[in-house]
């Protein structure tokens, strides 16, 4: 049988083979975010088994000592691949992100550090992070996005010739009568975040370059931002980004690695179905006092609490694991005793954000790896706040 050669028919053919093709595309975006959630567990998992050895390490090991340096510098690349693990799980999640306060600074500078080896050697990349006010916040995987399209929008730019890429910050006071242009924006403080290329305009003006900056919209807009696109009358372009900034600056910790923190004498039952972490943490916590009954098996974990609920001040459960995952673990402990504190941790779930870990009651939440200052800080911060409160 012939096909027909009717225009409308055509279209109407084409339409269903269209919608399939979405679906197919939707269904491969979805697989492999279920991957990458899965790959991003386990290999946080494999990051806190290194930092928590690393952590004993460096208790046995006296200042001075070159290793030390080393074994500092496996530390920081432990907490760089964790990050980066949460980036690649932004930019596949469908789901809702959660907002947190960030200094932009910091994730721009780590930002170029990984940008300069995905961009052409012609292309110079320039820096000027001047901003005494940079907390804002954000959804650190969409910042990351925001800053790989602009970037990367403008290194196309200059693909050709090469160039210059330039990312600046500063602090910019936007009044009641500047705001006006801009609908439902409040005016106060705001973070400038430029990134400027010297590419031709023909090559700005790419399809490509308007589809980026169309996510780059939506993002903005997600953070009550703004943003504006100067196009420069010989070449290139800057595009302009503005964050409002909170108004309490995040104050980082001064306090060296090796200060002694405080210690306890409570009991905690740690919970987590990886051998090697369930060791790790069990001989960090037990450094600073803590009497830990360490099990990877949730179940058994149960059981133990259900005999001897009153000997434990502490639970810190593991988000997924085989039988019970830490939902359950955490329904299960507080049938038993309701005024046990539970602590969430995972290397990475999309079960549940931190939000959904408080509403439901659990007293704090984390994403593994962590260092011994983090896992002390919290255990201790969650102590003081229920059982001593």
């Amino acid at each position: 049988m012939n096909k027909s050669n009717n225009p409308t028919d055509q279209k109407a053919e084409h339409k269903p083979k269209q919608k399939n093709f979405r679906h197919r595309q939707q269904q491969k975006l979805e697989a492999v975010g279920t991957l990458a959630s899965g790959i991003a567990h386990e290999f946080n998992n494999i990051l806190w088994i290194i930092n928590g050895n690393i952590d004993l390490a460096l208790q046995t090991i006296q200042p001075g000592n070159a290793a030390r340096y080393h074994l500092e510098q496996i530390e920081d690349a432990c907490t760089r691949a964790k990050d980066l693990v949460m980036q690649l799980i932004g930019f596949t999640s469908q789901t809702e992100r959660y907002l947190e306060p960030l200094k932009i600074s910091i994730v721009v500078n780590e930002f170029l550090k990984l940008l300069r080896g995905s961009i052409p050697s012609t292309i110079q990349i320039e820096q000027h992070l001047s901003a005494e006010h940079d907390t804002v916040l954000a959804d650190l995987s969409q910042i990351h996005q925001l800053l790989m399209n602009l970037c990367t929008n403008a290194a196309y730019a200059m693909r050709k010739t090469g160039g210059q890429l330039e990312v600046s910050l500063v602090n910019i006071d936007i009044n009641e009568q500047d705001i006006k242009q801009y609908e439902n924006q409040t005016p106060g403080r705001y973070i400038a975040l430029s990134v400027t290329d010297s590419g031709s305009s023909i090559e700005s003006n790419q399809n490509e370059t308007r589809k980026g900056l169309l996510v780059v919209y939506g993002i903005v807009k997600h953070h009550n931002g703004l943003i504006n696109i100067q196009n420069h009358r010989e070449k290139g372009k800057s595009v302009h980004v503005f964050l409002p900034c909170l108004k309490e600056e995040l104050v980082e910790s001064d306090v060296p690695l090796d200060e002694p923190m405080s210690k306890g004498k409570e009991r905690i039952l740690f919970i987590d179905d990886e051998p090697a972490i369930v060791d790790a943490c069990e001989r960090i916590l037990g450094r600073f006092g803590y009497e830990v009954e360490a099990l990877t098996s949730s179940e058994d974990a149960v059981e133990l609490f259900r005999e001897e609920s009153n000997r434990f001040d502490l639970v810190i459960t593991d988000m997924t694991m085989p039988n019970l995952n830490g939902i359950d673990v955490f329904h299960r402990l507080t049938a038993i005793r309701a005024d046990i504190p539970i602590i969430l941790c995972t290397g990475y779930s999309d079960l549940i954000s931190p939000q959904e870990a408080y509403s439901i009651g659990f007293k704090d939440f984390f994403y593994k790896p962590v260092n011994r200052q983090e896992l002390v800080s919290i255990v201790r911060r969650v102590l003081d706040r229920t059982i001593h409160s």
